[in-house]
């Protein structure tokens, strides 16, 4: 009888563990892709190409976003889901406009400082504490 009471709270603990691990793989995933993509950017903004450096940031922005519109509507398709806009535009115009400045901003600091001060102040900001 003791078995029987004890099988479920193994089941239980066997998927905590199982969610808990993929929540690790997961953010382990977005932080070490993260890194990658503000080391590309570090590389793009601070080389020079042909004696001059890159200096239009916001077609590095609109690349991007392309590149991420493609990969949403593959994966849509992928999925089966409906790609029609389930909110009002103007919603989506708010969040994206402040997105693309953030973005364009973020290119424009990588000309004058580097990317592990940017990262490390953003995580001061972030964090709230002085270091």
């Amino acid at each position: 009888m003791a078995a029987e009471e004890s099988a479920p709270l193994l089941a239980s603990g066997n998927a905590m563990a199982s969610r808990t691990f993929w929540c690790l793989v997961f953010a382990s995933g977005i932080i070490v892709t993260l890194v990658i993509y503000g080391v590309l950017q570090e590389r793009i903004m601070q080389h020079p190409y042909g004696g001059e450096m890159f200096t239009y940031s916001v077609f590095l922005v609109f690349l991007n976003r392309v590149a991420n519109v493609v990969f949403a509507l593959c994966m849509a398709a992928a999925k089966g889901e409906d790609i029609r806009n389930k909110a009002p535009l103007w919603k989506y115009l708010i969040v994206s406009l402040s997105n693309v400045f953030a973005s364009s901003c973020q290119y424009e600091a990588l000309k004058y400082v580097s990317f592990a001060v940017r990262a490390s102040r953003c995580c001061r900001s972030c964090c709230g504490g002085s270091f």
